[in-house]
């Protein structure tokens, strides 16, 4: 099991660096498929991964999350009470600005408030996939970093977090640049069944 664990991992962050490189050399619409496409199998494989090596005993929270452009997907995976990973696809420039798609790996901190059921989190990742930044129907791939700092509730009787958040972004591929979309968000997450108590969906379920 342990070696089948390493061998996703490998799998995953190869067909990051794919995705990466193919962003770096492309710049036309067959790029939007090939983010989607590679995306999708980096959430499966590690969700598969988190559940095969955590035996569901940390938290996954799968959602939603809307931004006054645009809006997207997001799942959170618990490494710790304290630390989660965050995944996102977001379209961008839909109703303001100009049209973007981009998938956003985020790492975590989280603070639980004197009621655990509100946290605050901060952290940092990266993002990568494509922006039409002239609005000429002529998509560039990008890669930059994301800064993120924002706050969740989430309900004691049912598996649902609610959450808000800001996300400023840079790019350095294919110029240095602010990116401004899909900055402010909103989410809705469902955390999903796990072992333990009545309140095991909580992140926090351990804090007093």
């Amino acid at each position: 099991m342990e070696l089948l664990n390493k061998y996703r991992i490998k799998l995953c962050v190869s067909k990051l660096y794919g995705t990466i490189s193919w962003c770096y050399f492309c710049k036309n619409h067959l790029i939007m498929r090939k983010v989607f496409l590679q995306v999708s199998v980096l959430l499966l494989s590690m969700l598969s991964f988190h559940t095969a090596h955590a035996q569901m005993t940390s938290p996954i929270a799968l959602g939603l999350r809307a931004t006054p452009d645009g809006g997207g997907f997001t799942g959170k995976f618990y490494l710790a009470d304290n630390m989660a990973i965050e995944a996102q696809l977001n379209g961008g420039g839909v109703i303001i600005g100009n049209p973007s798609v981009t998938a956003v790996g985020l790492f975590e901190y989280h603070i639980a408030l004197a009621d655990p059921s509100w946290r605050i989190f901060f952290g940092g990742g990266f993002h990568f996939g494509t922006w039409d930044r002239y609005d000429d129907n002529n998509s560039q791939g990008i890669f930059g970093i994301d800064g993120i700092g924002g706050v969740e509730y989430v309900f004691k009787n049912i598996p649902l977090g609610l959450s808000a958040d800001f996300k400023p972004a840079i790019n350095f591929v294919s110029e240095v640049a602010f990116f401004p979309n899909n900055i402010v968000g909103a989410s809705a997450r469902f955390y999903l069944p796990m072992k333990g108590s009545k309140a095991s969906h909580m992140p926090h379920h351990h804090a007093k």
